[in-house]
């Protein structure tokens, strides 16, 4: 009996599921991330800190920014969207000359996500712009961080093994925002958003991101290197 229960309730979410994407525009957007990942943005300040004849410093900003895709769109009053992926990426460089010559030092950050469902309410109308609030309640979000070295036009292999070096995690998080659209009847819609990203407190460790950049000094580090994975954000979606 509970085996034919969970089967019809999974046909009938699957059928509303379909429905709903059958209603849906298809949409595309910009996605930024900034702020928050304070260990990260410290651990690469130590990093500058005790090479101060680097040529040029890495990067200690948290920016990453890229694309999505998936179903929805907006109403004058509210609107959706369903099954979201995406990805956002970050790159940052360090260049200077040691005892083997010419370097750079390259640090990667990568999130890729999907968000199931996200709703929003736009009561407020200014000049054909509706404005409102809204709540993205479950995503998930997998997080990636890796480094290597150039040298002398070569790339080197990292000091530790790499499922050390590279960082990898994933957790769930909810979205929180403030929403802008404009609707141009049935043809298509544009939304800006302003989100607030709130995940598990300090679900990240960056140990071993930080051993690997800083092999010689990285026991002096007298700060936390557990992150939290609260941050801001913004993007752009166009549904048509």
């Amino acid at each position: 009996m509970k085996r034919i229960l969970k089967i019809n309730t999974g046909l009938a979410l699957i059928f509303v599921c379909s429905q709903l994407i059958s209603w849906s525009q298809i949409s595309f957007g910009y996605r930024s991330h900034f702020g928050g990942m304070k260990s990260y943005k410290e651990i690469m300040q130590y990093y500058n800190e005790n090479r101060p004849w680097l040529d040029k410093e890495i990067s200690s900003s948290a920016y990453m920014h890229g694309y999505e895709i998936g179903f929805g769109g907006s109403f004058n009053k509210a609107g959706y969207t369903l099954g979201r992926f995406y990805g956002q990426f970050g790159k940052s460089r360090a260049k200077g000359t040691d005892l083997n010559g010419d370097f750079t030092r390259i640090v990667r950050t990568r999130i890729f996500g999907i968000e199931p469902f996200d709703i929003w309410w736009t009561p407020l109308s200014v000049k054909q712009i509706n404005i409102g609030f809204g709540v993205m309640p479950l995503g998930l979000q997998f997080f990636k961080i890796d480094t290597y070295l150039k040298e002398d036009g070569f790339e080197r292999l990292p000091i530790l093994d790499v499922p050390m070096y590279a960082f990898k995690e994933s957790y769930m998080y909810v979205n929180l925002h403030l929403d802008f659209t404009f609707v141009k009847e049935e043809l298509y819609n544009i939304h800006l958003q302003f989100f607030y990203t709130i995940g598990p407190p300090q679900k990240h460790n960056l140990y071993r991101t930080n051993q690997e950049l800083n092999p010689v000094t990285h026991a002096t580090f007298h700060r936390r290197t557990l992150m939290k994975v609260n941050n801001f954000g913004m993007k752009l979606i166009f549904s048509f």
